[in-house]
Order: structure tokens, then sequence, then C-alpha cells
């Protein structure tokens, strides 16, 4: 079960439900919460952007990521800016 990890509100653990992209998961925390988090410092290729498409190497990429995370159980680290520009 997703549970809170650790002291205080920047750790979370939760389950990979989605992976959009080769840098951003759906997590799915329980209690019908999901929440759709981007990877600190990671930029890969794009799939689901709507002005730029599908860069190249951008599916190569995401099947390494679920390759590494689909259905595995994650915990989430809050960055110090909080959510980006698209509430991730």
């Amino acid at each position: 079960l997703p549970r809170r990890v650790g002291v205080g509100p920047r750790l979370l653990a939760g389950r990979a439900a989605e992976v959009v992209d080769g840098d951003t998961i759906t997590v799915d925390l329980g209690g019908g919460a999901l929440e759709r988090v981007r990877y600190v410092g990671v930029e890969t290729p794009e799939t689901h952007h709507p002005t730029v498409g599908v860069e190249c190497f951008g599916q190569e990429a995401a099947q390494a990521d679920a390759q590494r995370v689909a259905g595995r159980y994650v915990t989430l680290v809050a960055d110090v800016s909080g959510r980006d520009r698209y509430g991730r």
C-alpha cells in the first residue's frame, strides 16, 4: 500500500501506474489519488508534446523507463521548487 515515508511531506511512496514517457510517470498514491510526476534532472526526447510530436529516441526512452518502474512501488522525493508549469 502507498505510504508516507520518512519525516515530513517531502517523501511519499506509491505504485508507478503509468509511464507517460522517458521522464514522466503517473503514480497511484492509493485511495484514488493519482499524481503525475516528472523526474528531477532528467530530460528525454518527447513522445506526447502537442507541438513537437514524437522526437527521435522518444519511444525508446519511454520503453526503458517502463522496464525500470512500470507497476513497481516508487518513493517520491519533492523538489525544492515544488510543481512545474504543467502541475507535475
